[in-house]
């Protein structure tokens, strides 16, 4: 009996210390936390953007000092000017700026402000012999921070513009917006996408239209004090990389535009690039015919500063307004007719009526254009 009792004592004893090996045996090991970081506003722009980076082949480029990049820009052809403002008189800029004049030095666009609320755009308009007041655009909020670098296309509708902000991948990003002639007003801008911009600071974009060249200026992947002018070939409409045309790391690399080598598999770059440096060879031999204006049987004027009198200048720069928007207006009616052939019922009527009233402005803009022509003839030869 003795015995009995001495065993069941043991078993007793043993039984917690049998219970605490088996908790001690499912004792968890401890969880590891992971952390996942939020992507950036930037990193998601970026993102949202890389499906419509531009096809566009980029065929050289070139590292300047940052002071003084516009001197580089081949450009200063008659196309336009870009400059400094302390290289022009009486701009009303209170800021060295960049100063973007159209193609007849009717108007010119800068930047203007201070370093606590930023720049904003103003342009100023040449009237008779003296400069209007500069007009902000408004139009351009001050959510655009920043704003600099204007670019006027040769429609006369279309300005690029620099800014930083809530709306930039970082740093500087280019922007588009449209002049609306019948508002008097620009639309809200729309960022100009990849490759064009991207983290760092991409100050401009501009065009040859006639020669068919572009530019632009950034200072991505180099030090502060400089920045990289690349060469690239416009296209007609803008176009996108298809979704299997490329694999994701490459568009992420073409988006960021990592190499430019990586875009000439799009066209024959060799002969591209050759046909580029020719036609900057024979701007820099040659001066070249920025217009033909007959004034009479014996006389074309072949540059702005051929006109004696400043209200023909002033003409002339009416005149090829008026004919930029008479192409504008040409193209709006044959898309309107284009898509009158494929409407029905009501909305075949309202495209009718669209397509009068469209013709009935062509009709005036063009004997607006023949009486400014005879104005001008009328001046030059008194």
């Amino acid at each position: 009996m003795q015995k009995i009792l001495i065993l069941l004592l043991a078993v007793i004893i043993a039984m917690p210390l049998q219970a605490q090996k088996r908790k001690k045996a499912k004792k968890a090991l401890p969880v590891k936390v992971v952390v996942v970081e939020e992507e950036t506003p930037a990193e998601k722009m970026f993102k949202s953007m890389l499906p419509s980076t531009a096809k566009i082949m980029f065929i050289d480029s070139m590292v300047v000092e940052k002071t003084d990049f516009y001197k580089h820009l081949p450009i200063n052809n008659g196309e336009c000017q870009i400059k400094n403002s302390k290289d022009i008189i009486e701009t009303g800029a209170s800021v060295n700026t960049t100063i973007f004049l159209n193609n007849f030095v009717s108007r010119y666009f800068f930047a203007d402000g201070d370093t606590i609320n930023g720049t904003r755009l103003f342009s100023v308009d040449h009237l008779g012999e003296s400069w209007s007041k500069p007009q902000q655009i408004h139009e351009i909020d001050s959510s655009y921070f920043n704003q600099n670098y204007p670019v006027l296309l040769n429609d006369g509708m279309t300005l690029l513009f620099a800014a930083q902000g809530e709306h930039s991948l970082g740093g500087y990003d280019i922007f588009m917006t449209l002049y609306d002639n019948e508002s008097g007003q620009f639309y809200k801008p729309e960022n100009y996408g990849l490759p064009f911009n991207s983290t760092a600071n991409d100050y401009m974009v501009l065009f040859d239209e006639f020669n068919e060249w572009g530019w632009l200026v950034s200072d991505r992947y180099l030090p502060e004090d400089k920045v990289c002018i690349y060469t690239f070939v416009p296209t007609t409409t803008r176009e996108s990389y298809g979704e299997n045309e490329v694999s994701h790391e490459e568009l992420t690399s073409l988006g960021r535009l990592t190499s430019i080598s990586n875009t000439w598999n799009l066209e024959d770059r060799e002969k591209k690039l050759a046909e580029y440096q020719n036609a900057i060879k024979q701007q820099e031999s040659h001066t070249k015919h920025h217009i033909t204006f007959p004034i009479n049987d014996n006389t074309v004027y072949h540059s702005v500063k051929d006109f004696k009198s400043s209200d023909s200048r002033r003409l002339f720069s009416q005149l090829q307004e008026m004919k930029s928007d008479l192409d504008a207006i040409e193209r709006k009616i044959e898309n309107l007719r284009t898509e009158y052939q494929q409407a029905e019922g009501k909305s075949k009527e309202q495209l009718r009526s669209k397509i009068l009233s469209s013709e009935s402005k062509c009709s005036l803009l063009k004997k607006d254009i023949a009486s400014t022509m005879k104005k001008i003839r009328e001046t030059e030869n008194q």
